[in-house]
């Protein structure tokens, strides 16, 4: 059971006075362990006036959506009850020039400034001197790994994901998921190493690859590189993804040759795709190449549904065989340097990208 210690006392001129000499004796709380970073080293609890540290409270950097109000209402209420003794403090982290600044606490901030409690206890911080140039990398290790423990709203992943492209694009995007995975690992957390994968996919995808996106800005470039790296039966189609126009008349001519032909050949016509950029479609991160993939693959999909319910020939064939198609989406030009082989066509998952829309065409 939480255990509350009261610091709220009625005055016969104010409302309340504020006492902590109870908490400060109490056997739990003097028995918390301070965290530990490498990047500061704890030094001792204080009982300090808060209004006086210069802190923006409605900004807590290392939160994707800053400061939760609802988790501030609840604060409120609760410092009615008093401290819970198994509560570390906000942590105050004094920089190399002095500076002080609230790096943990910011809800508890924000409940005591609206209640109107002037005095609230900190564990003071030192910033290690080695950390003088990475301030904002050390606050992220310090504000999201005391974000872990139960009193509190835990970090999300998008919270981490926030954060952590803040931080690669301190390091000029010269990182690699290696170097982002030991950063994760260095803030304290509950994620399995799925969500840790996930976590660093996301922010390497964001930052890494975004500048690092191959451009085959003309179509003859990309019939090149299949010509060069994919062997098929049948001569490869390239299906530019940027507009669904060229979906339309790439179906088109799969449809011209299937009418024209008497005999029609059990091959489906092999698709490869590959994206473009322009200026009024961009195309510079690993999520928009993956996008317009998705999209374009959605677009072949319906044309194929509508020609199927339309066209008795090839309602026919697929009677005969439920198997039959007229054209294979065999993969994609790897574009993602960094995470896709720039040898090897990529392998698309076409069936779990219609599932994921519900497979309404």
């Amino acid at each position: 059971m939480t255990q509350f210690v009261p610091f709220l006392y009625s005055s016969a001129n104010k409302d309340y006075i504020v006492n902590y000499d109870n908490l400060l004796k109490n056997k739990t709380f003097n028995s918390l362990n301070a965290p530990e970073f490498e990047c500061a080293t704890y030094k001792e609890i204080v009982v300090r006036n808060i209004s006086e540290l210069n802190v923006s409270s409605t900004i807590n950097k290392a939160r994707a959506g800053g400061v939760d109000m609802k988790n501030v209402n609840g604060l409120r209420s609760e410092f009615i009850k008093g401290y819970r003794t198994d509560s570390f403090p906000p942590i105050l982290m004094v920089l190399p020039d002095g500076t002080e600044e609230l790096w943990d606490g910011h809800n508890r901030f924000d409940a005591c400034k609206t209640a109107g409690i002037e005095f609230f206890p900190l564990a003071i911080y030192t910033l290690n001197e080695e950390w003088k140039d990475r301030i904002q990398e050390a606050y992220y290790i310090v504000s999201l790994g005391m974000n872990n423990h139960a009193q509190c709203k835990p970090a999300s992943e998008q919270d981490f994901i926030t954060c952590g492209v803040i931080m690669v694009q301190n390091h000029s995007g010269e990182m690699s998921k290696q170097d982002i995975t030991n950063w994760v690992n260095k803030i304290t957390h509950s994620w399995t190493k799925k969500q840790v994968e996930k976590i660093v996919n996301s922010i390497y995808q964001k930052t890494v690859i975004a500048t690092n996106i191959v451009s085959y800005p003309n179509p003859k470039d990309a019939s090149a590189w299949v010509s060069d790296y994919v062997k098929t039966s049948k001569d490869p189609q390239i299906l530019c993804s940027k507009e669904s126009v060229y979906a339309l008349k790439l179906y088109a001519n799969i449809v011209r040759d299937f009418i024209d032909n008497d005999e029609v050949s059990t091959d489906p016509t092999p698709i490869v795709l590959y994206t473009r950029s322009s200026s009024s479609s961009p195309c510079d991160t690993a999520e928009k190449v993956q996008n317009q993939r998705s999209s374009i693959i959605q677009t072949m999909k319906k044309l194929d549904t509508m020609f199927l319910e339309l066209g008795p020939k090839y309602a026919a064939m697929r009677a005969a065989n439920p198997n039959y198609v007229l054209y294979e989406i065999i993969g994609a030009l790897p574009q993602l340097n960094g995470v896709e082989d720039m040898d090897s066509l990529v392998k698309i998952d076409v069936d779990s990208i219609m599932k994921n829309v519900g497979d309404k065409v």
